[in-house]
């Protein structure tokens, strides 16, 4: 049996907390519309940091988790990671107004018109992304995430049991 998000909350190790997290809303019968607040936050988070992590910005928007990109940067915002989210508004300035397309499709062809100029943006701010600008946001044991932790850790009603 998968463990409940009062178990999760209370794992230590970094890698083993972000992967309990991501497979505790994976396991949501609920898909990301019907989610709850606190869910959709930790979804974005969640996707942001193995999409950044797998291979920066760019596979962000090229994967799935760039439909999300709006509520991505908001989410941000709901958990206090004021810094990243103003990350992901940079990284989501070099497509053209009004931004990246939430369908895949579309923000496909959206990268393969880009500037090279993007690519180099995004490897900037890769950096950036590493070096957690957020760091205030987290639990003084938890992950070097940015703020999920604490923001599950107040909304873990709204979590699946």
């Amino acid at each position: 049996m998968a463990p409940s998000i009062d178990e999760v909350l209370q794992i230590v190790d970094p890698t083993r907390f972000s992967i309990a997290l991501s497979d505790l809303i994976a396991r949501s019968p609920r898909g990301f519309a019907e989610s709850r607040p606190a869910e959709r936050v930790a979804w974005c988070v969640s996707e942001l940091e193995a999409e950044v992590h797998n291979g920066g910005f760019s596979l962000f928007f090229m994967n799935s988790a760039g439909d999300l990109a709006a509520e991505t940067a908001d989410a941000l915002g709901r958990i206090g990671a004021y810094k990243t989210m103003a990350l992901v508004k940079e990284a989501m300035a070099v497509f053209p107004p009004p931004g990246p397309a939430a369908a895949r499709q579309s923000r496909e062809a959206q990268l393969k018109a880009l500037p090279a100029s993007a690519r180099a943006t995004w490897d900037r701010l890769d950096k950036l992304f590493f070096a957690y600008p957020d760091k205030r946001c987290r639990r003084p044991l938890g992950p070097p995430g940015i703020g999920s932790i604490s923001y599950s850790s107040r909304t873990r009603t709204t979590f699946p049991r």
